[in-house]
Parts: structure tokens; sequence; C-alpha cells
């Protein structure tokens, strides 16, 4: 434990953020994602449906990976990456409040578009804002705070359910409990911009 916080210390502070902007948006996506799948059959879609839904974010990612990467090298990284995390609460949002099937559909490939904009935005970014020596271990870590946050984030979404169904829907898990749950996690969300906001486009190394 003494080493891993000398490790923490020792990153720029960049660094550090980055990994709390991961704490929060693997902590926040997976309350998300694991309640979303219920929420959707609760809404009384089918699952070829819900697989639909499953499949356009990964189809989008992979379409415009490369159109964005041409597109964004013209802008800022980190107001990419700020415009990631907002679309990224957006369609959340969205796909919390609406129940429509084409516009399910539709936020479902915007949320695509999110993750390619993150993908290719985040990751180089902390490349060149990181030193050379505390890159290895800052991607380790970062790493395993995504793993151990999307772990609490499971746990916490049965949780957090439960307690939106006592206090607000007499007990019943129903769509309005998962939808709940679903707002809360884009709360954590839109804390993910704190740290994020806080990141330099420029920094220099000791």
């Amino acid at each position: 434990m003494p080493d891993i916080i000398k490790t923490l210390r020792a990153f720029q502070p960049n660094a550090r953020r980055f990994l709390a902007m991961s704490f929060l948006m693997a902590f926040s996506q997976s309350i998300f994602g694991l309640v979303f799948n219920l929420y959707i059959l609760k809404l009384g879609y089918n699952r070829d449906f819900l697989g639909s839904l499953g499949a356009l974010p990964s189809l989008t990612l992979a379409a415009l990976s490369v159109p964005l990467v041409i597109m964004c090298s013209k802008v800022s990284a980190r107001k990419n990456l700020i415009v990631s995390l907002a679309l990224g609460f957006a369609t959340m949002a969205g796909l919390s409040l609406l129940t429509g099937r084409n516009a399910l559909l539709l936020i479902s490939v915007v949320s695509g578009a999110s993750g390619a904009l993150f993908s290719i935005t985040a990751f180089p970014l902390m490349v060149r804002s990181s030193a050379e020596s505390e890159r290895q271990n800052l991607f380790s870590f970062q790493f395993a705070v995504s793993m151990t946050a999307a772990f609490a984030g499971n746990l916490a979404a049965g949780w957090i359910t439960e307690l939106g169904a006592k206090l607000f829907f007499a007990g019943e898990e129903g769509a309005a409990a998962y939808r709940f749950t679903m707002l809360v996690s884009c709360a954590l969300l839109a804390a993910a911009a704190w740290p994020a906001l806080k990141i330099r486009c420029t920094v220099q190394f000791k």
C-alpha cells in the first residue's frame, strides 16, 4: 500500500486527474449499463431490439474512428475530451428519459460517436502529458482503477435501484426504479467533468 500511494503521488497532476476521471466514468457507466438492459425489457421491447441498441454504438465507433481522427487533429485534445464527456452525458440522459424506438436507436448511434471521440482523444492526451518514466504505471493504474470502479458500479446498481424503489415507487423495481438508477449514474458521470476540466494540454515535466 505505501508503494501504491508513493506511485500515485509521483504522477503528474494531469495523470491523477485522468485517473479520477477514469474512476468516475467507469463507475457511472457500469451502473448504467447493468440497469439499462433491464430497463429496456421493462419498457416492453424484445431482446432483438435490445441487441440492436447494444450493437449500434460499437458499429458507430468503428465507422467514425478514422474520420474523427482527421477532424479532431485540428482541435485541442482537451476540447475534444470535454465534448466527448458532454456527449456521453447527453446520451445517457437521453436513453434514461426517452422511450421511443427511433429516439433510442438514434441516441445509441450518438453514444458510439461519443465513445469514438473519447477513445481517440483521452489516451493520446495522456501519452503527451505524462513523463515516459511514469507512463507504464499510469496505464496500469488506469486499467486497475477502471476495473475496480466497474465492479463497484455493478454492486451499487442493485443497491441504488432497491433504495429508489423503496423511497419513490412503493418497493416496485420496475421501469421507473431503473430510470432513477440511470439518472443517478448520469449525475456521477457529470462529476467526471471536474477532473477533466482541470486536465491541461501542455505539461512541463520535471
